[in-house]
């Protein structure tokens, strides 16, 4: 078995630290406040919003995801299906099976685990008072079995068309269920403070901030150790430390990292400098389709420009010096290529530097390119 994952959620075991968090927001789920949830790509949000869920006693969550979410119509499938799909007392199936009339739901039967699920045609129109029916379910359900609703990528919500109305119809359904939990989690830091943080948004300020930063540095560490143990491995700090240098301390990138250095090591290596280069080369292998598409489909400016954040770093992009190594001499060429970069998720910024979202990719261009 590899101890590591990456690419999805993880849990139990593979899950590691934020017991601080985890603590915070449970007492705020108790508490029944809304919650917010801020970090970067690939920090761990979907994780601990999931983990929380598992360990969860008094409070059942309600877990829906966003991602890529396409309408109006789309969002409320998706919070049905979640309402649907959450582990409920046998007694709830009943209720729901009365307050989702709307949706028509199927009664079935799980073959693993035997136990009674109910599930709606994706087809089944979404109309005002299907919206309305799922909110009272939340409610009804909460009369007899306390829930919490998360929902992940919140920020793609925005890419709907019609955002603006939907925002306003989802907290005008919200804001007077005084006793639910709604914890909202998003990967694009400045998408989800337009949602929470702008004055003019219908969610301003309708939730309490967490930030998930890094995974406590020692904590990490001895994690990793542990992992590797399992298969006879020793891997030094001094390798770990590289680790946490390229990956800025993301923790699905260095779950990628060292799930590489296991697939390319064997029971009882020492993992050394060639182990972390073979490893990063395997990743490279993996991903050079994708490299290569990026590759071809930028301009040959905003492919220098990119090399340039590579080689020089991204927080002084506009200065005198970055532009004298790079031969720039257009400060609104640079701006528009940066810009470009960003929208097609290349690069993000994050406390006014501009990085990589996939590290990988930049160790790539500065090996092959720069």
């Amino acid at each position: 078995m590899i101890p590591f994952m990456y690419g999805t959620v993880v849990t139990k075991d593979f899950f590691c630290g934020r017991a601080e968090v985890i603590l915070r927001i449970n007492e705020l789920l108790l508490s029944s406040q809304n919650v917010v949830l801020h970090g970067e790509r690939r920090i761990g949000k979907s994780s601990l919003v999931v983990e929380v869920i598992r360990r969860q006693k008094a409070v059942t969550g309600i877990y829906v995801d966003l991602m890529e979410v396409k309408s109006e119509e789309d969002l409320f499938q998706r919070l049905a299906r979640g309402v649907l799909a959450a582990k409920y007392k046998k007694s709830m199936f009943e209720l729901l099976g009365k307050t989702l009339t709307n949706f028509k739901p199927q009664i079935g039967i799980d073959p693993i685990t035997q136990l009674p699920t109910l599930s709606i045609d994706s087809k089944i129109k979404i109309e005002d008072n299907s919206i309305d029916a799922i909110f009272n379910s939340i409610v009804e359900i909460n009369k007899k079995q306390r829930v919490s609703v998360f929902v992940d990528e919140f920020q793609d919500v925005l890419k709907i068309k019609e955002h603006r109305p939907l925002l306003a119809k989802l907290r005008s359904k919200i804001q007077y269920i005084s006793d639910i939990s709604f914890v909202y989690a998003g990967s694009i830091r400045s998408q989800m403070e337009q949602i929470f943080a702008d004055i003019d948004s219908p969610f301003f300020k309708s939730a309490i901030p967490i930030t998930v930063g890094p995974i406590e540095h020692d904590l990490l560490t001895e994690f990793i150790k542990a992992r590797f143990k399992i298969g006879k491995r020793n891997i030094s700090e001094k390798i770990i430390e590289k680790i946490f240098t390229i990956t800025d301390m993301i923790t699905g990138d260095i779950q990628q990292v060292c799930e590489a250095i296991w697939s390319t090591s064997s029971h009882g290596d020492e993992i050394t400098n060639d182990s972390f280069y073979k490893a990063v080369e395997l990743i490279f292998s993996h991903e050079n389709v994708v490299y290569q598409r990026i590759f071809g489909e930028l301009t040959g400016f905003q492919l220098k420009v990119l090399k340039g954040v590579a080689q020089y770093g991204g927080r002084e992009i506009y200065s005198n010096n970055f532009f004298e190594k790079n031969g720039f001499t257009n400060a609104s060429s640079v701006k528009r290529a940066i810009d470009k970069l960003i929208k097609v998720k290349i690069l993000f910024i994050y406390k006014k530097e501009y990085k990589f979202a996939n590290p990988f990719f930049k160790l790539w261009l500065l090996k092959n390119y720069t």
